[in-house]
C-alpha cells in the first residue's frame, strides 16, 4: 500500500470510511483493465422539435462552453410521454464534443437499480467484472474516482429517489449530470445545487412539424384536417405521435385512416392515448399481442428476458412478434433479448393484460421463474437438499451448467424478488425464496434477502408446513447476521428451531443449531458457541450424511483447542477432497489453529498459499482473511511493519468487495496501534 494511505488512518479513519473517501484512496492508480470511451446515447432523433426553449435552458444550466468548476445537474420533469428522455438525449447529441471521456446512459427502476446501473457503467469503461466491488458504496467510490478527472455527460433516467441516483454522479470538473425525474428528488436540488428543467407538452404547431418532417410531405400536406384530428388526439404526448408514425409508415395508411380508427374509440380528451396504443395493438399479430400482454402482466420493473416471454406464451420462436412489438414503438429492446415498456405504454399492457389474459400470463411467468430458478439454484448449490425435502415429486431437474445457473440468477435477481411478492400461492413463495438463496447468501442483498425471506416466513406459515417454516427461518436468520443485527438473527434461528422440532427434521434442527453457532462465534461467546456447534456435530452424526459430518467438524474445530481443532479439520479436509473452495476455507483455519499452536512457520506457509489460491478463485472472504491471520503472526512476533502491511492488504480487499463491517473493523485496530 501507498504511504499516503497511511497516513491517511490517522485520526480521522472512521469518518473516512463513513463518508466513503477511504474507498476512493484505495482505487488511487487503479485504471480499467481495457480503457474505453463509451458512447450509449440512443441514435439522433432524425426529426427533434419544439423544445428549443428547454435545450436553451439546459445549456444556461450545464455550461457546456466551460470545463471550470464542478458537476453541473439538471432535473428533467414534466408528463410522462411528454419526451423528457428524447430532451436530455437530443443535448448530449448536440454537445457531443464537449464531452470526450463518455456519453453514459442509465435507467433507474427496478430492483437494486443503482448497483446494477455502477456495474454496467464501469464495465463501459473497461474494468472488468471481477475488478467491480460488490457493494453499491464500492461501485460508487470507483465510479467517482475513475470520473474524478474526466469530463463527460451522464443522462440518469426515471429517477425517483435521491438516493438511487446520486451514488451515479460523475465527479469531474465540467462534467454534466441530466437527471428524467419521477420523483422529487429534493436532495440532488439541496446538494449538488441541481436545476430544474420543465418539458409540457408538445405544441399544435410543434407537433404538427414533428409530423411533416416523420412522415412523407404529400400524406401530411394532402389531408390537413386528417392532421389536425391527429394532432389533437395525441394531446401533446411524443410517445404517442412516435406510435402514430410507426403505424402509418408501417401500413401505408392515409392520415385519415389512423384518425377515423381513433374516433371509433371514443371522442373524449382523457381516452386520446389509450385509443392510440390500443389501434396499435390491435394492428399486432396474435403472437405479438400475447407476447405485449405477458409483459404486462409480468411482476416488477425490471426487464423481461425472451425466455420467461416464451413460457408465458407456449411459443419457442418469439423473434418475428418481438420484432414487430420494437417496429410499432411499443417494446424498447435491451440487451440479451430483455425487453421494457414506458410508463404509459406499461399501463396499457397491464390494462390489456387484466381484461384478457393477464392472470393466466401471470401464473405461467411465475412457473417458468420458479422451476428455472430451482433448477439454477441446485446447479450453483447441488445437495443443499430443501427442494426434494419439501416437493418429493418434483423429481430431478434439468441440468444447467453451473456458470450458466449463477449468470441467470444474477441476472434474473430483481425478477425472482417481484415474484415473491406478486405469488398468491405460498408454496411458490417459498421455493422462490429457495432459488434466490445462492445470490443471496453472499452477502451482496442482505436488505433484500431479509424482506425476501420474511415474506417466505409467511408463506409457510400460510401453507402450514413446519420445515419451511424452519427453512426460510434460518434463511432469514442470515440475512439478519449479514446486517450484523444479531438479535434478529438469533429470534430467526429460534423460530426456526422450533418448527424445525415439529417437522421431526434432523437435518433442519442440526441446521439451527449450526447457524446459531456461528451466531455465537460472531458475538464471541465461545463456550455457548462450543456447546451448540457439539450438539450440530452430534446430530449430524445420527443423519449419517458425510458432507454434513466434515462441515459440522469443520465448523467446530474453529472454538476447539489446537491438538483437538487440527484433528477435526483434518478429518473434513478428507471429505472435502474433490471441492476446492471448502478445502481453502479448511486450510485457513488450518492455518489459524497452527499459529495458535505456537508452529508459525507451518502456519505462515499454509496462510500464503490460501492467500495466492483464494484471489484467483475469487472467495475474497478467505483471501482477506488469511491477510488477516498473516498479521496477527506478525504482530506476536513483535514485526510491527509487516503486521500493518498485512493488515492494509485485508483492508483493501474488505472495502473493494464491500464488506464495510469488516473493513471497519480493521480501520479501528490501524487507527489505534497509531
Amino acid at each position: 500500500m501507498a504511504e499516503g494511505i497511511h497516513n491517511e488512518f490517522k485520526g480521522e479513519a472512521g469518518s473516512l470510511l463513513q463518508a466513503g473517501k477511504i474507498y476512493g484512496d484505495v482505487y488511487v492508480g487503479t485504471r480499467p483493465a481495457r480503457p474505453r470511451t463509451p458512447n450509449q446515447l440512443s441514435a439522433k432523433a432524425a426529426h427533434y422539435v419544439n423544445n428549443e426553449r428547454q435545450l436553451k435552458r439546459l445549456d444556461t444550466i450545464l455550461r457546456p462552453e466551460s470545463a471550470e468548476g464542478g458537476l453541473r445537474t439538471a432535473l428533467i420533469g414534466g408528463a410522462p410521454g411528454s419526451g423528457r428522455t428524447a430532451l436530455a438525449t437530443e443535448w448530449c447529441h448536440r454537445h457531443q464534443s464537449v464531452y470526450p471521456d463518455g456519453l453514459f446512459y442509465t435507467r433507474l427502476g427496478g430492483a437494486g437499480s443503482a448497483k446494477a446501473a455502477l456495474a454496467d457503467m464501469l464495465t463501459a469503461v473497461g474494468y472488468g467484472r471481477d475488478a467491480i466491488p460488490s457493494s453499491v458504496d464500492g461501485r460508487a467510490a470507483m465510479w467517482r474516482t475513475w470520473s474524478s478527472e474526466k469530463r463527460l455527460a451522464v443522462i440518469i433516467d426515471d429517477a425517483l429517489r435521491s438516493a438511487e441516483a446520486e451514488p451515479l454522479l460523475p465527479t469531474g470538473p465540467g462534467s454534466a449530470a441530466l437527471v428524467v425525474q419521477v420523483g422529487s428528488l429534493t436532495q440532488l436540488q439541496a446538494r449538488h445545487s441541481a436545476k430544474h428543467v420543465r418539458l409540457e407538452p408538445l405544441s399544435e404547431e410543434a407537433a404538427r412539424s414533428l409530423l411533416e418532417r416523420a412522415l412523407e410531405s404529400d400524406k401530411v400536406a394532402a389531408e390537413p384536417e386528417a392532421v389536425t384530428g391527429l394532432v389533437r388526439f395525441c394531446g401533446g404526448s411524443a410517445t404517442a405521435l412516435n406510435v402514430a408514425v410507426a403505424l402509418i409508415d408501417e401500413f401505408d395508411w392515409p392520415v385519415s385512416r389512423l384518425v377515423r380508427q381513433l374516433e371509433r374509440k371514443g371522442p373524449l380528451a382523457e381516452l386520446a392515448l389509450a385509443a392510440m396504443f390500443d389501434t396499435a395493438y390491435e394492428r399486432l399479430e396474435p403472437l405479438a399481442r400475447r407476447c405485449y400482454r405477458a409483459i404486462g402482466a409480468h411482476p416488477g420493473a425490471d426487464p423481461v428476458g425472451v425466455g420467461a416471454l416464451a413460457a408465458a406464451v407456449s411459443a419457442e420462436d418469439l423473434a418475428e412478434p418481438m420484432r414487430e412489438l420494437v417496429r410499432a414503438s411499443l417494446v424498447q429492446e435491451e440487451d440479451d433479448e430483455r425487453y421494457r415498456l414506458g410508463g404509459l405504454i406499461a399501463e396499457h399492457a397491464a390494462a390489456k393484460a387484466a381484461e384478457e389474459d393477464g392472470p393466466r400470463l401471470t401464473e405461467a411467468l411465475l412457473i417458468h421463474y420458479r422451476m428455472r430458478g430451482l433448477a439454477c439454484a441446485e446447479a450453483v448449490k447441488p445437495g443443499r437438499g430443501w427442494a426434494e425435502a419439501l416437493w418429493p415429486s418434483l423429481g430431478r431437474f434439468e441440468p444447467v451448467p453451473k456458470e450458466e445457473a449463477l449468470r441467470w440468477l444474477e441476472v434474473e435477481r430483481g425478477n425472482l424478488a417481484a415474484a415473491v411478492a406478486a405469488a398468491e400461492d405460498p408454496e411458490v413463495v417459498v421455493q422462490l425464496c429457495l432459488a434466490l438463496w445462492p445470490v443471496h447468501e453472499t452477502g451482496e442483498y442482505s436488505t433484500e434477502m431479509v424482506a425476501v425471506n420474511g415474506l417466505g416466513v409467511q408463506a409457510a406459515q400460510v401453507w402450514g408446513d413446519d420445515l419451511a417454516r424452519a427453512v426460510l427461518g434460518i434463511q432469514l436468520g442470515f440475512g439478519h447476521r449479514q446486517l450484523r443485527n444479531w438479535p434478529r438473527a438469533i429470534e430467526a434461528f429460534d423460530k426456526a428451531r422450533e418448527a424445525a422440532e415439529r417437522a421431526g427434521s434432523l437435518e433442519a434442527q442440526a441446521t439451527v443449531e449450526e447457524s446459531t453457532g456461528l451466531i455465537r462465534i460472531d458475538e464471541g461467546a465461545e463456550d455457548e458457541a462450543r456447546r451448540l456447534l457439539q450438539r450440530n456435530l452430534r446430530l449430524a452424526e445420527r443423519i449419517g450424511v458425510a458432507r454434513r459430518i466434515a462441515m459440522a467438524k469443520f465448523h467446530l474445530a474453529k472454538v476447539s483447542e489446537p491438538d483437538s481443532a487440527l484433528a477435526l479439520l483434518d478429518a473434513a479436509r478428507a471429505e472435502f477432497a474433490e471441492d476446492a473452495a471448502n478445502l481453502r476455507k479448511v486450510d485457513l483455519w488450518r492455518g489459524i489453529k497452527l499459529g495458535e499452536q505456537g508452529n508459525r512457520a507451518a502456519a505462515e506457509e499454509l496462510l500464503r498459499t490460501v492467500v495466492r489460491e483464494a484471489e484467483a478463485a475469487k472467495q475474497h472472504r478467505e483471501h482477506a482473511r488469511a491477510w488477516e491471520e498473516l498479521a496477527k503472526l506478525a504482530d506476536r512476533a513483535g514485526e510491527t511493519a509487516a503486521a500493518r502491511e498485512n493488515w492494509e492488504k485485508a483492508l483493501e480487499i474488505w472495502q473493494l468487495r464491500g464488506f464495510t463491517a469488516e473493513a471497519a473493523a480493521v480501520l479501528e485496530r490501524l487507527s489505534a496501534a497509531g
